[in-house]
């Protein structure tokens, strides 16, 4: 029987290679306690956190704009995860 499967699921030895060469790479990198990847790495994660926090305050923006601070606009499972409901509460 042959099975119509995508390629993403199954193991790649190249991709394993590259990884592990990643993170030796990197490793030896901040064993010499470079400035610069510490830089790096602060900017990084600082442009993810304004990022973040750009894109919540445009949904919470959006979703006032079109009359949505009744948590109407907002998709059902959001409302649910952020309302602490269960599946069984009535809709």
């Amino acid at each position: 029987m042959k099975e119509n499967r995508s390629g993403r699921g199954q193991f790649n030895l190249s991709g394993l290679a590259g990884f592990l060469a990643f993170c030796i790479i990197l490793g030896v990198l901040i064993s010499f306690h470079s400035r610069n990847i510490d830089r790096v790495s602060a900017f990084v994660f600082l442009g993810f956190r304004f990022a973040t926090g750009i894109m919540l305050m445009w949904m919470i923006w959006s979703s006032r704009l079109r009359g949505g601070a009744k948590g109407r606009s907002m998709p059902r499972w959001y409302r649910k995860w952020f309302l602490g409901e269960d599946d069984q509460s009535p809709r």
